[in-house]
């Protein structure tokens, strides 16, 4: 890069850099040894069972450590994610667009469509950073757990509601119903359009430690699709997450929802999970009110910022 005294490289798991790389990424920088250690562990033990690519790229200011780091992680589905760590926030390197497009670009050839990126609300630098090289803010994550002791709320359910587990003849009926739930959703409709409902599915595939057959669930009214409930056990730990819940414009307002959760803590049970997580965006107000009455409490939050890739 001329002009700048930084360097971006792009270690393997044989540079010595590698571990920094990663631990810049995935924890805070005053963090200790255990505690980063630990986050790396769970990051290469995530990414081996979810089946993605992981490949760090770091900005490096000799003979200074890393000044950033970004772990791109490639994920069924045509998505990548971006963890970006940076050594201070007080004075970010101008050179960390330039880690961003790099990273994108390297990503572009890879058939990768969208891009996204997690961010804390206090992390201000890397935020403004994506939103100079293309990104675009999609909206704030709520994390929600529930311990699995919480009493249930009584919610009757709708007399004709019955539901199906996944398997592979049915996969069809369920990438319509994800699909169908999408639609005049609140829940992140920046992404609405962005991808095909195929990948979406494929995504959700591998998140986490899932079996399909064991946690994915179809809910029907009258045989027809009223909803969705996709689920997985959190790599590494007792948890169980909601990774998708979605409803039938037509089925909303009839109880759906809770029947798919009160679905959801009874597979928890049977996998002996200690609670189950989940993440809500901020705006959907309908999801918050059915998380609410099931006593879920917020643990963190995170901003979703995306970047469509050129096909």
């Amino acid at each position: 890069m001329a002009n700048e005294p930084y360097t971006i490289l792009q270690p393997d798991r044989n540079h010595p850099m590698w571990t920094e790389a990663l631990r810049l990424a995935v924890t805070s920088p005053d963090a200790g040894p255990r505690q980063a250690d630990q986050n790396i562990r769970h990051l290469l033990e995530s990414a081996a069972v979810q089946k993605m690519t992981l490949r760090p790229f770091c900005l490096v200011r000799n003979p200074q450590p890393i000044e950033a780091s970004i772990i791109a992680l490639r994920s069924p589905g045509r998505t990548a994610m971006l963890l970006i760590g940076l050594r201070s926030e007080e004075k970010p390197p101008e050179a960390l667009k330039t880690l961003i497009e790099t990273t994108a670009r390297e990503l572009a050839g890879e058939d990768v469509v969208l891009l996204q990126s997690l961010v804390a609300p206090e992390q201000i630098a890397i935020a403004t950073s994506l939103r100079g090289t293309g990104f675009t803010y999609l909206a704030e994550l709520v994390y929600m757990e529930n311990p699995i002791r919480n009493q249930r709320p009584n919610r009757p359910s709708p007399h004709n509601l019955r539901h199906l587990a996944y398997s592979d003849a049915l996969h069809g009926q369920f990438v319509s119903a994800v699909d169908l739930t999408y639609r005049e959703s609140l829940d992140c409709p920046g992404l609405s359009g962005t991808r095909d409902p195929h990948d979406v599915v494929l995504g959700h595939r591998h998140t986490g430690d899932c079996d399909p057959v064991r946690d994915w669930h179809l809910a029907l009214i009258d045989n027809e699709p009223a909803g969705v409930l996709l689920l997985s056990r959190v790599c590494g730990r007792p948890l169980t997450e909601v990774v998708y819940l979605g409803v039938a414009p037509a089925a909303r307002g009839k109880g759906v929802g809770d029947a798919l959760l009160s679905l959801a803590f009874d597979v928890a049970r049977k996998s002996k999970s200690r609670a189950i997580t989940l993440a809500v965006d901020r705006a959907n107000t309908f999801a918050r009110d059915l998380y609410a009455r099931w006593e879920f409490s917020p643990i963190a939050s995170r901003r979703a910022w995306i970047r469509r890739m050129p096909l």
